[in-house]
């Protein structure tokens, strides 16, 4: 199984090619220092080091495993460089070695996987539980009050009870008054559905018939929402890394 979710990491693959032995091996280092820490999000493999001039074999090579090219104190053949670059390969070269793994850090981190940052809308108070009918069945609705920003439909949900958060959602659908609506902001009253209204306590509920095919309801989750309970409104947003950077969920 690891082997298997491993095939579908991003590959990265380099030739390099140094004008010193010495000036190489420290490339190289410098190169499996930088990646090491990603070895579980991505592949990444230095198919060959050598010193001199890029040769005819080096650049089939590098077609042949899809390796970018790095050349450090050596100039990279110009008639061949659009051959290189037509197949989606970077020619990376310069004579300072700290330009070269800037430029490899560039372009690995685009093969990253973003950090994922929440950023809060809104906050709303929940005032009471009742429920609307969707085809024979209850459909249980949060009767809020928007206290902070705006509540959107879509943006995710933490419940917070005392401080402490006891579930999470997505809201599918909103109501003011009797019209269903995108964004409710502070200061409105709405009713609020879940895209999985088994968090929604249905004791105590008010029921009202009413026929509405926006929204479905999930009863796995035993986790109820309360009166008192509030709602904190958020958007999740992808961040850039940067090479070494342990990757941040929030």
């Amino acid at each position: 199984e690891e082997e298997e979710s491993r095939e579908d990491l991003p590959e990265v693959n380099f030739v390099v090619k140094a004008n010193m032995w010495g000036s190489m091996v420290a490339l190289t280092d410098s190169l499996d220092k930088m990646l090491k820490p990603h070895k579980d999000e991505l592949k990444y493999q230095i198919v060959k080091a050598s010193t001199g001039t890029p040769s005819s074999s080096d650049i089939d090579i590098a077609l042949t495993t899809m390796s970018h090219f790095i050349c450090y104190g050596v100039d990279f053949p110009d008639r061949e460089k659009d051959h290189l670059l037509s197949k989606g390969l970077k020619i990376i070269q310069h004579k300072v070695i700290f330009s070269v793994l800037t430029q490899v850090s560039e372009h690995v981190a685009t093969l990253l996987e973003p950090h994922l940052e929440q950023k809060v809308e809104g906050e709303a108070f929940v005032k009471q539980l009742f429920s609307v009918k969707k085809k024979r069945k209850s459909i249980p609705v949060l009767g809020c009050e928007v206290q902070m920003g705006k509540v959107s439909v879509g943006s995710l949900v933490k419940v917070l009870r005392n401080g402490e958060e006891v579930a999470r959602g997505e809201i599918s659908g909103l109501k003011h008054f009797k019209d269903s609506v995108k964004t409710v902001k502070k200061g409105q009253d709405c009713g609020i559905f879940f895209t999985k209204q088994s968090n929604i306590s249905k004791k105590d509920s008010n029921e009202e018939g009413e026929d509405d095919d926006e929204y479905d309801s999930d009863d796995d989750d035993e986790t109820q929402i309360l009166p008192n309970d509030v709602l904190l409104i958020y958007t999740v947003e992808e961040k850039p890394r940067k090479v070494g950077e342990p990757r941040r969920v929030i």
